[in-house]
């Protein structure tokens, strides 16, 4: 049975890989199995390589030349970005998208139509910095890709090509690259590209001394392969999925609202307190126990008059068993920045529907996050702090269907806390 605030997804969601150097050789042995890997620096040669990109190159078409590859002892640093990158989104976006990725792969192509619905859903909250990183030793077509890519860059038109040759990967994939060559001229004046100078570029292998400095670079800070993403300077180490990144979205905005200490004690002794939750589908009054849990009830009423509360989802649901609420990011993540102990009185127990519990990750991290029994919990006496209990409305949460957090992230939830009303009697 899963746990009220029980941390299953990965840890990455919550502790991502800060950027540098030193963090990337272990990561490559982290993804060694799940990308495609180019040399690291100490086995670079330290010469002219030549390289058969196009195997079935004939003449008159673009071909492969030999690729000169620096030798370095140590990896570089990650640059900054720059206005040398090919950037998406507002440059004072609070969320960026460092990626490394390569046109002539099925995975990148993939990871591009997740981050084009990222990016609708959040225009003005992510910057997406994109840096070729063609895999010129293992892919024919990688060098022709980031060269037309380079030259549409040039008219003014990176993205319009990055989106062609990402949403039309598998009309070109299997081609030659004879073929895929014809392809670009005859697709991409549809994207406002003029073909006629794309086409003489390649031929000319304009851009494929870019195309080898970008090789060059990402071999040089040790990026293992490709797709690679960085979400704010931290290595995105979790599936690339659209629900996962927007969690990540989501958890990165949090922060905005998030303190550092609990509030003050501001509970008066000799008030009863009781919490209205108006959701969307009803009304839910719960008697709160300022009494046995004063820490965990004075840090719910300041939440709830802050606004914490408002426009939240019922974010889990375990049916016959529990409700989860009170995370403004929806993913089962998310709390107000600050922290405090268990609170337990042995009067008080999970030992029927309607008890309200603090969720929590262990006896020291009782944040925001509540839950609503909808049976006997027993495993949870002594185990979390006892909130309130539920003295009008628990049908409403009866009725629910099961919600998985991540899951069903992106699918609306059936209730939402409007705003939650603080009443002393």
């Amino acid at each position: 049975m899963t746990t009220p605030g029980q941390s299953y997804a990965p840890a990455a969601l919550r502790h991502r890989i800060s950027r540098g150097p030193g963090s990337l050789v272990l990561v490559a042995l982290i993804l060694a199995g799940c990308a495609p890997v180019v040399s690291t620096p100490t086995s670079v040669p330290t010469a002219w390589v030549p390289i058969p990109l196009n195997p079935a190159s004939t003449p008159g078409t673009p071909t492969a030349s030999p690729i000169p590859i620096t030798p370095l002892p140590t990896l570089e640093p990650i640059a900054p970005i720059s206005e040398s990158d090919w950037v998406r989104g507002p440059a004072e976006a609070p969320i960026t998208l460092l990626l490394y990725s390569d046109f002539d792969c099925s995975t990148c192509a993939n990871l591009a139509a997740v981050l084009s619905d990222l990016l609708a859903m959040h225009p003005d909250d992510i910057r997406l910095v994109f840096r070729d990183f063609p895999l010129l030793t293992i892919r024919e077509k990688a060098s022709l890709a980031a060269q037309a890519a380079a030259s549409a860059g040039e008219q003014g038109r990176f993205w319009e090509m990055h989106d062609l040759l990402f949403a039309r990967y598998d009309e070109w994939a299997e081609l030659t690259p004879e073929q895929f060559t014809s392809w670009l001229g005859r697709n991409a004046t549809g994207s406002g590209i003029q073909a006629a100078q794309l086409l003489d570029d390649l031929r000319a292998r304009r851009f494929e001394p870019v195309v080898a400095e970008a090789y060059n670079r990402a071999v040089a800070s040790g990026i293992p392969g490709t797709p690679f993403l960085f979400f704010n300077d931290d290595l995105f180490l979790l599936p690339q999925t659209i629900e996962y990144l927007e969690a990540s979205v989501r958890l990165e905005m949090l922060n905005k609202r998030q303190s550092a200490s609990p509030p003050p004690m501001t509970l008066d002794p000799d008030t009863d307190y009781y919490a209205r939750l108006r959701l969307n589908v009803g009304e839910v009054i719960i008697d709160l126990f300022e009494d046995s849990a004063p820490q965990a009830v004075n840090s719910f009423v300041s939440l709830a008059e802050s606004g914490w509360y408002d426009d939240t989802p019922a974010f889990r649901v375990v049916r016959g068993q529990y409700v989860e609420l009170g995370d403004p990011s929806g993913t089962g993540f998310g709390s107000p920045g600050f922290a405090y102990g268990l609170e337990v009185s042995p009067a008080l127990a999970f030992d029927r529907p309607g008890i309200v519990g603090v969720a929590t990750d262990d006896p020291s991290t009782n944040g925001s996050r509540f839950f609503v029994s909808l049976t006997a919990l027993p495993m949870y006496d002594g185990a979390r702090t006892v909130l309130g209990q539920v003295v009008s409305g628990l049908d409403l949460f009866d009725a629910l269907l099961a919600r998985d957090p991540l899951t069903d992230l992106l699918i609306e939830p059936q209730a939402v806390i409007l705003d939650v009303i603080i009443e002393a009697r």
